[in-house]
């Protein structure tokens, strides 16, 4: 029902309705109810099941930066076009054992930031037979790891992720801090090996952190506009995800219960 407060009018009339904005007056036509099929029904359901996956990944790699207010659009419509791909819509279950979630590698959680614009070459990830070995390169400071003006002190941060892509299982691993004096001038070539399960997605996510020294103490630099952070590896490993699930106790530390399986997601069943 309209009213007019004896300037303007505001409220509905028929199949349009009337309001007031700070610009002026804006009309706009009602939507009439428009009745779902079951093939819309669907696929609103298989987006929501994929942003919601997402929103785990999001949620997991928190740690290596600060992600920019686009990066949640720019992972879901990734995920939404793997999983299309691994999806079997007749049957509807999904086949995994394919490359489609390198499509991740790469992608940047701050796009005012690149990754590489401060650390390159990009440590390299490997799979293979359960073991997935992240192989940091020699660096020279400032060649290869690129400090911002005043930074004293920068963290290398690297974030395994695991997902159980059919129970809906997911595992974060604790992250691994190096930490970089600028004054230290190199990195010395190393690699970290970590034993991953079967039938998962294995995803590792790289950050820089850096600080000034204010007063004594270390003060973080990195910001919304400022926070190099990328997905460097992504890759299912095959397999049947096997795992004994068990309810996490509080050791008293963030590691101790991150070492644990979380049931997070409704799943995607693997053919």
């Amino acid at each position: 029902m309209a009213r007019f407060n004896g300037k303007n009018i505001s409220g509905a009339i028929g199949p349009v309705t009337f309001r007031q904005t700070k610009k002026g007056g804006v009309i706009s036509k009602r939507v009439n109810y428009v009745r779902q099929t079951n093939e819309t029904k669907e696929s609103a359901n298989f987006f929501g099941r994929v942003a919601s996956f997402a929103g785990y990944i999001r949620r997991y790699m928190s740690s290596v930066g600060h992600r920019d207010t686009a990066f949640m659009n720019r992972l879901n419509t990734e995920m939404l076009a793997i999983l299309l791909l691994c999806y079997h819509k007749e049957e509807k279950t999904f086949n995994f054992s394919n490359n489609y979630f390198n499509r991740l590698n790469g992608m940047g959680l701050n796009s005012a930031s690149p990754l590489a614009a401060s650390l390159w070459p990009i440590p390299a990830v490997s799979l293979h037979k359960n073991l997935l070995t992240i192989s940091i390169p020699e660096l020279s400071i400032p060649a290869n790891l690129k400090f911002p003006p005043g930074a004293g002190l920068c963290h290398l941060i690297m974030q395994l992720v695991q997902a159980d892509l059919h129970g809906g299982h997911f595992q974060r691993t604790p992250s691994k801090v190096i930490a970089i004096p600028y004054d230290q001038r190199s990195v010395i070539a190393q690699n970290f090996t970590y034993e991953v399960a079967p039938g998962t997605l294995c995803m590792v996510a790289i950050g820089l952190r850096f600080y000034k020294m204010e007063q004594g103490m270390h003060v973080a630099m990195n910001s919304i506009d400022f926070s190099p952070a990328a997905i460097a590896f992504a890759m299912f490993n095959d397999g049947v995800f096997a795992e004994v699930i068990e309810e996490p106790f509080n050791t008293g530390t963030e590691a101790g219960r991150n070492t644990y399986w979380t049931k997070c997601h409704g799943g995607f069943p693997i053919g």
